[in-house]
């Protein structure tokens, strides 16, 4: 194996919200660098505000760059199970339907990780970090209907638990398909210092939660690259 291809939205993308700068940055992964002292090329071609159907369509356009000594990791979800809040704002007990309906997500993200082993490549799955559910509808909210908002969810943890259901189906799919799990979750969960690598928008890592990741597809290829790299597995 020398290419790891990474799909992922903007929390693999690197961003992070900077409140002295009020505005969205990006910070560098380190991973990439260590593998590189490898021999591992990592191509990062995660994209903020990626669905299962925007990742197909960059797929699409990278598929010749894939063979069998490349791995795809492949990192999305909490775009796909998001709503316009600012829809929900205007019409709390209307119909709303998040950007990709939960049984067409499991869909499209299983035929994509077949396409992918099709060409011959290993596939990881990574399971979403936790949203902070507090500072989330204080994100959201703004400048919106606080009321409104509330009376669509019934109590602020809804959130947590809406993003924790497209979680678990990430990690059934995986499952499904045989492709092993890259456990980016159980770190933050487990943190005493939860609200320190949750941006205030409650969605992106902090610096010290991007580290967190970093730090999770390191070990997660040094443990795994011998079995990845020496079986394929077949869904």
């Amino acid at each position: 194996m020398n290419k790891l291809m990474v799909f992922g939205d903007s929390i693999f993308k690197g961003v992070t919200y900077s409140d002295e700068k009020k505005r969205y940055i990006i910070c560098r992964h380190d991973y990439a660098d260590k593998l590189a002292g490898e021999g591992i090329v990592t191509e990062n071609y995660s994209k903020m505000g990626a669905t299962v159907n925007k990742i197909e369509e960059i797929l699409d356009r990278k598929q010749e760059l894939i063979d069998d000594d490349t791995t795809v990791l492949f990192e999305f979800g909490g775009n796909d199970s998001d709503y316009n809040w600012a829809e929900v704002s205007e019409a709390p007990f209307a119909e709303h339907n998040p950007k990709t309906l939960n049984n067409n997500f499991a869909s499209m993200y299983g035929k994509l990780i077949q396409k992918v082993k099709n060409m011959g490549a290993n596939v990881v799955v990574s399971n979403l970090i936790p949203l902070d559910a507090d500072k989330y509808m204080e994100w959201i909210s703004a400048g919106k209907n606080y009321d409104n908002i509330m009376k669509f969810l019934g109590d602020i943890s809804m959130l947590y638990r809406w993003q924790e259901y497209y979680n678990f189906t990430v990690e059934r799919i995986a499952e499904q398909n045989d492709c092993p799990i890259l456990d980016v979750r159980h770190s933050f969960l487990v943190s005493h210092d939860y609200k320190s690598i949750i941006c205030s928008d409650g969605l992106h890592p902090t610096p010290a939660g991007h580290n967190i990741i970093d730090n999770a597809v390191y070990d997660f290829i040094q443990k795994y690259k011998g079995i990845l790299w020496r079986k394929r597995a077949v869904c």
